[in-house]
């Protein structure tokens, strides 16, 4: 789970799949646009770019 902190407004973004987060693609603070990379996932043993 990532927060995403917009102004007064909180919300949740749910990974698409189970798994251990590898790899965080922005740092905390970062301005981040629609569509960004926010971490990459790995599940059974493969990497899953998650992009939320």
């Amino acid at each position: 789970m990532i927060e995403l902190i917009i102004g007064p407004m909180t919300f949740v973004v749910h990974a698409p799949c189970d798994g251990r987060l590898i790899r965080r693609c922005v740092s905390e603070g970062a301005l981040v646009r629609p569509g960004t990379l926010l971490g990459v996932i790995e599940t059974d043993g493969r990497d899953s770019s998650s992009q939320s």
